[in-house]
C-alpha cells in the first residue's frame, strides 16, 4: 500500500505521517518512509539529518534519469507516452540499484527516502521544487512495495503538488484536514484534483475534538471519504508511540485497516499517470 500524506501547512501531515510509520512498523510491517516535504519534518521525526553527503532523490536526479533513460532534463512524460521506451521498474525486495543508493536505513522495520527539497543546495538550483520532484513522480508509479511493505509518502502542503501530478503513483491520497476553515479549502482543492486525476482520495479529521462544530460539518461534506479521526493528544506531539495515548493509536490503526480494505482493488497507475501527462501535453500544445 502506497499512501500520500498531503494537506494545508501546518495541518499535522507530517505528524500523521510519523504516525502511520510508527504504527506499521509495530504490526511487524516493513515500512519506506518518503520524505517529499520542502520543511523535510519527517526526516527529522524519524531522526536524521540531511547533510552534504546525504543521498537524497534530488542529489541523485542524474542517476534517476540514466536509470529510466532519459538523456535531457525535460519531457519527463516521454517516459510513459512513448511507446517504444522500456518501462522502468524498482522493486523493495530485492532492492534495485537506484533505490539501494537513496534508501537510508532507519531501524529494522523503517527505511527513508528523503527527495531533499530543503536542503542548502536547493536554494541555489537551477531547478524549481517541481523538477526536483520529477523523479519520485516517476518512482512511485513504478514501485513494487512486495506484500509485506507499505509507502507512506509525507508531501509538500497544499494542492500544487498534485497539480503536477506528483501522487499519480500511489494507491491513494490522504488528506490532513483539521476543522479549521483554510484547512478544509485546501481539502475542496485536492479533492477536485484527485477526481480529475481518477486518484483515491480519503481524508483524516486531525485534532477533531478542537471544533466540535466545523468537525460535523466535514463529516457532513466528505462522508464516506473521511476514514479517521485523531484527537489532540500531547503524547502524539511527543513523538514517542509509547505516549501515545490508547484511543489515538486505535483511531490509527482502524485509519490503516480501512485504507487497506478500500485500496485493496488498486487502479491502474500506468494508465493513470499516462492520461495524465496526455493532458500536459495537449494544454502546452
Amino acid at each position: 500500500m502506497k499512501i500520500a500524506c498531503i494537506g494545508k501547512g501546518g495541518s499535522g501531515k507530517s505528524t500523521i505521517s510519523w504516525l502511520l510509520v510508527q504504527l506499521l512498523a509495530a504490526q511487524r510491517r516493513q515500512v519506506l518512509a518518503i520524505d517529499a516535504d520542502h520543511n523535510m519534518d519527517l526526516v527529522s521525526l524519524l531522526g536524521k539529518e540531511i547533510g552534504p553527503d546525504t543521498p537524497t532523490m534530488h542529489r541523485r536526479h542524474d542517476a534517476f534519469r540514466d536509470t529510466v533513460g532519459l538523456k535531457e532534463d525535460k519531457n519527463w512524460g516521454r517516459i510513459v507516452l512513448e511507446e517504444d521506451r522500456v518501462l522502468p521498474s524498482f522493486a523493495l525486495d530485492p532492492e534495485d540499484s537506484y533505490t539501494r543508493s537513496i534508501r537510508i536505513p532507519i531501524n529494522d522495520s523503517v527505511s527513508l527516502i528523503a527527495v531533499g527539497l530543503g536542503s542548502d543546495d536547493v536554494l541555489f538550483s537551477d531547478r524549481c521544487s517541481h523538477g526536483h520532484s520529477a523523479p519520485l513522480k516517476f518512482y512511485l508509479p513504478f514501485l513494487d512495495e512486495g506484500a509485506d511493505t507499505d509507502v507512506v509518502i509525507d508531501g509538500v502542503a497544499g494542492a500544487d503538488m498534485m497539480n503536477f501530478g506528483l501522487f499519480l503513483g500511489a494507491d491513494a491520497v490522504l488528506v490532513v484536514v483539521e476543522p479549521h476553515r483554510n484547512s478544509m479549502r485546501v481539502l475542496s482543492q485536492v479533492a477536485a484534483i484527485a477526481e480529475r486525476s481518477n486518484l483515491p482520495l480519503f481524508a483524516v479529521i486531525n485534532k477533531a475534538d478542537s471544533n466540535p462544530e466545523l468537525t460535523q460539518q466535514i463529516e457532513q461534506e466528505w462522508g464516506s471519504r473521511i476514514v479517521g479521526h485523531i484527537p489532540a493528544d500531547a503524547g502524539l506531539l511527543a513523538y514517542d508511540l509509547a505516549r501515545v495515548a490508547e484511543a489515538t493509536r486505535e483511531s490509527g490503526e482502524n485509519l490503516l485497516s480501512e485504507l487497506r480494505s478500500r485500496t485493496a482493488k488498486r487502479n491502474d497507475t500506468l494508465v493513470r499517470i499516462r492520461a495524465f501527462e496526455r493532458e500536459r501535453s495537449k494544454a502546452k500544445a
